[in-house]
């Protein structure tokens, strides 16, 4: 710990940052060990280190507010350029927004599941023109957890903002220590987590973490790494990789460009090429093809990014893609291939009986939904026998989100979201990066908001943790002039 110095409120500040960092980073590396977070000790493990960081985050700002200087603008803001304070304003008024929905939602509940009963028990006090549930248990155990993210997304944001350099246009100014510390975290912590999965698959071991065996798939083919579900597990890494390929581009233009000689930064891409490789080797059908798909958008941003430079380094290029490619798909080939002969000839477990089931509940409820986080005791309401799947999600966060939230919170959700992608584009004052390595964390949440087309990787915590990370990182990031 530094020692600190100066008036009580500075030491008081330097101290709240100074817990904050080894905090993030321990969120960030327990959060996908921990089988995914996805157990109730887990998250609330993460829950109760997210609203650490909020506290931590009002304590900041209170001493900024008693220095009469709340938003701490940057030396490199121009006196009256408001523009930033507007973009914070927008952005925590939707964040106010979504937790308010969440919790009128599980206040105004019409109706309580008791899953140990099998009954629903219906309240006539509810106010209908109000945000509502019909199963105010979950929905309170969502509102929890997002209270715990959206402290975790400002106190990263925060912590990450306050540390830029005097010069915004400074072409390193991307890399301060937090900014590198974190992405290094995130790089290192998936190569290994690729490592362990790609070990445990050709151990063949169906215990996670060769210590634990879930409840539910059982076998090791339907596993990866510390994930029970091996598209989780995909999902995770389709979300570090991209980053780590822009992260090391990033790196490698500055070396070049300083006319120094490191090659530390190069441990990047082994473990993005490990990451990608253990993707493609979860055998999830759904990561496999976003991975090819992220490979296909990183190698086209390199193309361009190194248009100028001589074949040599665009066949490097190349030549690391494909053997990244080759490798996830060269080690299970046969269980590889056989997944997808089957692709158009089995029922998707169930998903397209789901995806129906799902749009029935959309449809009846439109505006508000059945509440946030109902899917699992609603839809069972919906099945058409008892011997009919019962689907915990939908496989499909987007029409999982129009089912349960409703056009209301749902529209205040990816609007919160498109404002933080937008931000770089809008030319604001911040942290001013090359585009190329937006593009790269376009490319990662790309991917995954293209996987949760079919799937759930924003029901999984660890998931949507590292999401808002990286959406933490786009929101304090401007393109470059």
């Amino acid at each position: 710990m530094p020692v600190l110095r100066g008036n009580p409120s500075s030491r008081m500040e330097r101290w709240s940052e100074a817990v904050s960092g080894p905090l993030i980073y321990a969120m960030l590396i327990f959060s996908p060990w921990a089988f995914g977070t996805t157990q109730p000790w887990s998250i609330w493990t993460m829950n109760g280190a997210g609203y650490v960081l909020g506290g931590l985050l009002l304590l900041k700002w209170g001493v900024r507010l008693a220095q009469r200087d709340p938003l701490r603008p940057s030396p490199a803001l121009r006196p009256g350029h408001s523009r930033p304070a507007t973009f914070t304003l927008l952005l925590g008024g939707l964040t106010l927004l979504v937790l308010l929905y969440c919790l009128v939602a599980a206040a105004n509940a019409r109706a309580t599941y008791f899953a140990a009963e099998s009954r629903f028990e219906y309240h006539d006090s509810f106010i209908p023109w109000l945000p509502h549930s019909y199963d105010s248990g979950r929905s309170w155990v969502l509102f929890w957890n997002y209270l715990a993210l959206a402290a975790s997304f400002w106190a990263v944001r925060d912590w990450l903002w306050s540390d830029r350099t005097s010069s915004a246009d400074h072409e390193n100014a991307l890399f301060s220590r937090r900014w590198k510390r974190l992405l290094w975290v995130i790089a290192i912590n998936g190569g290994l987590l690729a490592l362990e999965g790609i070990l445990q698959r050709v151990d063949g071991t169906g215990k996670l973490l060769w210590l634990v065996e879930p409840r539910i798939h059982k076998d090791a083919v339907a596993q990866f790494g510390p994930y029970a579900y091996r598209s989780n597990g995909a999902q995770w890494l389709n979300l570090a990789w991209p980053m780590a390929v822009g992260f090391w581009w990033y790196l490698q233009r500055v070396t070049e460009r300083g006319g120094q000689f490191r090659s530390g930064h190069h441990l990047l891409l082994p473990c993005a090429m490990l990451m990608a490789a253990g993707s493609m080797l979860s055998l999830s059908r759904g990561g496999a093809l976003v991975t090819l798909a992220c490979l296909g958008a990183s190698l086209l941003l390199l193309f361009i990014a190194q248009w100028k430079r001589g074949w040599k380094i665009k066949a490097a290029i190349l030549l690391v893609a494909l053997a990244t490619a080759g490798l996830g798909a060269w080690v299970n080939w046969g269980q590889f291939t056989e997944r997808f002969r089957t692709v158009l000839t089995d029922d998707l477990s169930g998903r397209p009986a789901t995806y129906r089931l799902a749009q029935e509940m959309a449809h009846d409820y439109p505006l508000f939904g059945t509440g946030p986080n109902t899917f699992d005791s609603v839809s069972q309401l919906y099945r058409t026998s008892s011997d009919q799947y019962w689907a915990v999600q939908v496989h499909d966060d987007w029409l999982e989100t129009r089912a349960t939230f409703g056009a209301a919170g749902s529209a205040l959700i990816w609007l919160a979201l498109l404002l933080a992608w937008v931000r770089p584009l809008a030319r604001l004052d911040g942290i001013r990066v090359h585009w190329v390595f937006i593009a790269f964390v376009w490319v990662a949440l790309g991917g995954c908001l293209l996987h949760a087309r079919f799937d759930f990787p924003f029901q999984i915590y660890s998931i949507l943790f590292l999401s808002l990370v990286l959406c933490a990182l786009l929101s304090t990031l401007s393109v470059r002039r």
